[in-house]
């Protein structure tokens, strides 16, 4: 559970940030202006940029009816999948003891052999 000062973000991102409490990593020199993350290399600071932005595009729709969100990166929908709703390919990984890498590999195997791409 997060803390009630941590700095989120309502997008769904603020990992734990909390100003003035959360100590500066002297490696972590590139700082984000809007919530104050720090990152060890420009380029993390730029990619992180685009979680601030509302209008960035969320091609991954959660598949359960009821259910609005949409996700940037498959990742987070996966995630999401897995705690808010206990399905999708990492849960059904781990019910069957494979690592969720596999499933991975396995879908983009998969997905480049239906569209003719290299497998």
């Amino acid at each position: 559970m997060s803390s009630p000062n941590a700095i989120t973000n309502i997008h769904g991102g603020g990992r734990g940030y909390i100003p003035g409490k959360t100590p500066d990593d002297p490696r972590k020199r590139h700082k984000c202006q809007v919530c104050g993350r720090g990152f060890a290399r420009a380029f993390n600071l730029k990619s992180h940029m685009h979680t601030h932005d509302p209008a960035r595009p969320k091609p991954h729709q959660c598949p359960h009816p009821m259910c609005k969100r949409s996700f940037s990166r498959l990742h987070d929908l996966e995630r999401h999948r897995q705690g808010i709703h206990s399905d999708g390919p990492l849960v059904d990984a781990k019910r069957q003891g494979v690592s969720p890498s596999i499933i991975r590999a396995q879908s983009r195997m998969r997905s480049r052999a239906e569209s003719g791409g290299l497998i």
